[in-house]
């Protein structure tokens, strides 16, 4: 975008409205970015165009993935500083219970938001049940960079790329454990005191078995007074959730739950989420046909006090896979949430600790997939600038 600013600029300079002259693309080797003395792979330029972002395997079944500046006028091309390093992997106390694992059959997921402040990595071996090893980190463009990680070790039978949604507005990591969601609130020098909920409901509680979330040093070893923290952990019971939700609707009181699937949709103000869920409903009288009914359930729930409000009832198809039956439901939410205004309420409008931006950022992603299936990165291309790095 910034050589189409300067082409239109010139542009106006040279009275010639007709012709456009934009920068040519630029083309590197991928041995260009990449130091001899550095095992490492490519995973792609950051969101503003000024980082690479690397990954390799170290000792223990650890990613290392790590952002270095990229400089196109400098000789080198990449700056031999590290800005940010982020370990992925199970963390010394999980690792003992482990068999070892074959680092490339370790696949990496790094979401980084599109204002860079957050960087979110889950390591997996990709096998339903398995372990998923979560970090979290300030991003390269955050002034806090520096402050070091969060790392902790769950299993889920989510997949990967379903299992976590961040709320900016209260700063939590939201985790889909399956029969729960996890609420992580986090906080580092910026915020005095993580968010506390103003209320708890019986399926949103303080976690009676919290996750053991392990403070990673900065880059010299140190744990500083500004280091990133988790200071609170919430447990949303989906389960009780649903029976409370249930309950709530008279016409699906007579039955008991049998199956669900539970998705994220988006926030629907600074604390309110959209979720969808398909429930598998069977009669709880024993007198009544043993017939099973499918119901899909539009909702939001309050990420403040747990409350939540019943926006849409659909009846769904009984023969659908439950998995693909949530899908269709989750794109009809999305396509309809333009017509559902959050749910208003004077106390939470009152008395909300939230103090981020009250929109969700948006999370720019990238795996080592192609490496884990032995296929390769034939090229990168910057986000920003004409600037391509290719394989020769």
């Amino acid at each position: 975008m910034p050589n189409v600013v300067r082409a239109l600029q010139r542009r106006e300079r040279c009275a010639d409205p007709t012709r456009i002259a934009l920068s040519t693309r630029t083309c590197w080797r991928v041995h260009d970015v990449l130091s001899e003395d550095d095992d490492a792979v490519l995973l792609g330029f950051s969101n503003n165009g000024r980082y690479l972002l690397y990954y390799k395997p170290c000792e223990q079944g650890l990613l290392k993935i790590y952002w270095r500046m990229f400089s196109p006028t400098s000789t080198p091309l990449v700056s031999r500083h590290v800005a940010v390093t982020v370990t992925a992997g199970p963390c010394a106390e999980a690792s003992l219970g482990m068999h070892a694992i074959d680092d490339d059959d370790m696949e990496l997921r790094v979401w980084e938001s599109i204002d860079e402040s957050l960087v979110v990595a889950i390591a997996s071996v990709g096998r339903p049940g398995t372990p998923c090893h979560v970090a979290v980190a300030s991003g390269p463009s955050c002034r806090h960079r520096s402050l070091g990680a969060l790392r902790l070790t769950l299993a889920t039978s989510v997949p990967v790329s379903q299992c976590w949604f961040f709320i900016a507005s209260t700063t939590q990591l939201v985790l889909h454990g399956g029969s729960s969601l996890l609420l992580f609130s986090l906080y580092s020098a910026t915020q005095s005191v993580p968010f506390q909920p103003l209320s708890t409901q019986p399926w949103y509680h303080a976690s009676e078995f919290p996750v053991v979330v392990h403070v990673e040093p900065n880059a010299a070893g140190a744990v500083v007074p500004g280091q990133l923290q988790c200071g609170l952990q919430l447990t949303f019971d989906i389960e009780s959730f649903l029976r409370h939700l249930l309950d709530s609707v008279r016409a699906l009181r007579p039955f008991r739950l049998q199956d669900y699937d539970l998705r994220f949709l988006c926030m629907a103000d600074r604390t309110w989420m959209h979720v969808c869920v398909v429930v598998v409903l069977e009669p709880s009288n024993p007198a009544m046909p043993r017939h099973r009914q499918r119901v899909g359930i539009f909702a939001a729930w309050n990420v403040v006090d747990g409350a939540f409000h019943t926006l849409r009832v659909l009846s769904m198809p009984p023969m659908a896979p439950l998995a693909t039956a949530a899908t269709a439901l989750a794109a009809k939410c999305r396509r309809d949430i333009h017509l559902f205004q959050p749910p208003t309420s004077t106390k939470h409008a009152t008395q909300s600790t939230a103090t981020s931006p009250s929109d969700v950022a948006g999370f720019t992603l990238w795996t080592n997939l192609g490496v884990v299936r032995g296929t390769s990165l034939h090229r990168v291309d910057n986000p920003v600038f004409p600037i391509t790095i290719a394989r020769a």
